[in-house]
């Protein structure tokens, strides 16, 4: 835009020269006298010329407006520029090529900017995107806290390894008065100790801490209302400031201290590079007397250095530190309460009053002290356990009365109390006592004793533990279960007689007293000869056409059985013993046991065999087999036929007589696990060695 107001002004008002208002206004020789000339041929005086606009001079004064101004450039959408640079791959390169593409196609006399340009445009719109707001610190007001990016290192005595640590840094707002000490980590103790020396080295508090939101100053980041960590928070109620959070991602926000830190980094950290150092503390006393240094150094456009700042403006305005140091308590929100009133921390118990079982308490935790806090309140507290993980530490009075009571009652005492409700109450509790390995063993089993006489009274459980201890078996549960069922009230003899029961399936002790008599033995039993002798009495009962003939005589018949034809020689009863049976051309594998019945009849009590009919015998044979019966096996050991005498006798076979069709006797083989033996194999093989290898029954009689 051409100077024309300003010339008209410096002529009519200031009454310059031509070449004085050039010299002015920086214009080229002539420029000046060409305008007056000009306004004098239009006739425009001062007066005229400061009521109108620029534009309305140039239009008086020239014919052609505008005809030395630049070309008119093809706008740029700068703010399209910015949004395609966040994609991935885009540069300010290529968007500059699809302008010029596009300025050419759209068919206007307007030419594109060229690359240079392009970016400085595009750089004057992005500074102006973020403008920086121009913080004024009152004095007192903050100290803002960081940790440095450039961190120092230490060097293992043992392995030379060098470890990087942490550089804290403390700024103040109004003196920028510096704070700077090295740390392991950025946790949480480390984080808490740190600032609480930093108080401590500027000697005063301030209004507000202003951390960024770290873990160890925040527990829930957030942009509006940040979560403090209860242990910071407690710092800053201790020493009575603010904890205000910088806002995530917003180094602007505590610009103080990242000016602080690059200024500690390059004259604390960059200064201590070639030095080694084997712990922390001999970092932090090099650490100390740089900071000394940088707080006594001249600042270069102000007057006075850090230090002078801060005692004229920080620390008049900033309260006094209280008299007691902060100690680093950590905190523990929302920790429940167990059914036993005791809360669990750092893998130790520790008791509430058991008024709290099941509620959320706060547990706060120093190096010497547990506190256990509830709705802002402190509730109770405990010196801190070290001892082995699982340690329960409980102070008596928070336990319920009964628990409390629970203690008090030594072996003694319980064997005391359960004699006054009886002798034999306590009897039965110091068997229950002695019973376990250790008295607390049968601690409750006595105390459920000495309820059962308040449930049943002391009478029945008197009873009860006397009959117990008749048992032998004096025990918690032997008495409940006879106080249960009443059997305290029932005499042993009245038991017994209770417990005889006659009934057809019950056999009763007496059919298991039966002994198996061995039939070759020297003696034998009476009772065995004499049902062999009734027996074979009954099989051989004379004919008619055979009424001659003694029992001492032989006979020999041929008895059909099946296919096979044998020839059976029976030799009776005669003296003492069971004569052999001999088979003639018998199978060697047919053996036959001798079935006598347990209980025999008399030799009176009915018609004598002689006079039996062929029905009734058979009748009387069917009626003596199913009753109970003892085997009696005789003979010696073994097969006399040369058998192996390890055969049970599931494993051969015995001969019955069978009425067969026309009243004809006929000798059948059955399987003796069947019919002949008529035993389980249990018994058998226990009467393995006692066996008898008999080798034919004998038949006596036709059927006419």
């Amino acid at each position: 835009m051409r100077k024309i107001r300003e010339v008209l002004r410096l002529k009519h008002e200031l009454k310059l020269s031509a070449r004085k208002i050039e010299r002015c206004l920086e214009l080229g020789h002539g420029t000046a006298g060409e305008y007056l000339k000009r306004a004098e041929r239009a006739g425009l005086m001062w007066a005229q010329a400061r009521e109108l606009s620029d534009a309305e001079l140039e239009e008086r004064l020239f014919e052609q407006v505008g005809r030395n101004e630049p070309w008119v450039r093809a706008p740029v959408d700068l703010a399209m520029v910015h949004m395609e640079l966040r994609r991935a791959g885009v540069t300010l390169q290529l968007l500059w090529s699809e302008y010029q593409e596009a300025v050419a196609e759209g068919g206007t006399s307007k030419k594109p900017y060229q690359y240079s340009q392009f970016c400085e445009l595009y750089a004057e719109y992005r500074r102006k995107l973020s403008p920086s707001m121009r913080q004024v610190h009152r004095a007192g007001e903050k100290a803002f806290v960081d940790f440095s990016g450039k961190k120092p290192r230490i060097v293992d005595r043992a392995t030379g390894e060098e470890i990087e640590v942490e550089l804290f840094v403390m700024v103040l707002g109004a003196s920028n008065y510096t704070y700077a000490e090295a740390v392991r980590t950025q946790t949480l103790p480390d984080f808490v100790g740190a600032t609480v020396r930093g108080l401590e080295y500027v000697g005063c508090v301030p209004e507000m801490l202003v951390p960024d939101q770290l873990r160890s100053a925040v527990k829930m980041p957030d942009r509006r209302e940040p979560e403090i960590n209860a242990t910071y928070a407690e710092v800053g109620q201790h020493y009575g400031t603010a904890i205000v959070p910088a806002r995530p991602r917003k180094p602007r926000d505590k610009a103080k201290v990242e000016g602080g830190v690059l200024i500690a980094q390059r004259w604390i950290v960059a200064c201590l590079r070639n030095r080694q150092f084997f712990s922390l503390e001999e970092l932090n006393a090099a650490i100390r007397e740089l900071l000394e240094k940088l707080n006594t150094r001249p600042f270069q456009k102000l007057e006075g250095c850090r230090r002078s700042a801060f005692e004229t403006l920080d620390r008049p305005a900033m309260k006094p530190l209280p008299a007691q140091r902060y100690e680093l308590g950590e905190w523990k929100l929302n920790v429940g309460v167990n059914i036993d009133y005791h809360l669990e921390y750092d893998h130790r118990h520790y008791s509430v009053p058991c008024a709290l079982m099941n509620a959320k308490v706060d547990v706060r935790a120093t190096a010497t002290i547990v506190e256990v806090w509830r709705a802002g309140a402190r509730v109770t507290s405990h010196e801190r356990s070290y001892g082995p993980k699982g340690t329960a530490v409980t102070k008596p009075e928070h336990r319920p009365r009964a628990h409390r009571e629970w203690g008090e009652w030594p072996p003694e005492r319980l064997v005391g109390w359960a004699k006054t409700k009886g002798p034999k109450t306590g009897e039965v509790a110091a068997a229950i006592l002695a019973r376990g390995g250790h008295p607390e063993s049968g601690r409750r089993a006595c105390l459920g004793l000495v309820r059962l006489g308040e449930r049943y009274g002391e009478e029945r459980l008197e009873a009860a533990c006397a009959r117990a201890l008749g048992v032998g078996n004096p025990t918690y549960k032997t008495v409940e279960s006879m106080l249960k069922r009443g059997l305290d009230k029932v005499k042993p003899a009245e038991e017994m007689e209770a417990k005889a029961v006659v009934h057809e399936n019950i056999r009763g002790g007496a059919y298991f007293d039966r002994e198996e008599l061995d039939a070759a033995s020297a003696a034998g039993e009476i009772e065995a000869r004499y049902w062999d002798e009734e027996r074979f009495a009954i099989m051989n009962e004379p004919r008619a056409d055979t009424a001659g003939e003694g029992p001492g005589d032989s006979r020999r018949e041929e008895v059909k059985t099946g296919n096979t034809t044998e020839k059976i020689e029976a030799r009776y009863w005669q003296g003492d013993g069971f004569r052999s049976m001999d088979e003639a051309g018998a199978d060697p594998g047919c053996t036959m046991d001798v079935v006598s019945d347990a209980w025999p009849p008399a030799r009176d009590a009915g018609p004598t065999p002689a006079s039996w009919s062929l029905p009734e015998l058979i009748e009387q044979l069917r009626a003596a087999w199913e009753r109970p019966r003892t085997v009696h096996r005789g003979g010696p050991r073994g097969d006399r036929r040369g058998g192996d005498d390890s055969r049970t006798c599931t494993e051969g076979s015995a001969c019955v007589a069978l009425a067969g069709n026309g009243g004809k006797c006929e000798v059948g083989r059955e399987e003796s696990g069947q019919r002949a033996c008529g035993m389980d194999e249990a018994m058998c093989e226990a009467d393995e060695d006692r066996r008898v290898d008999v080798t034919n029954m004998l038949h006596r009689g036709e059927v006419e």
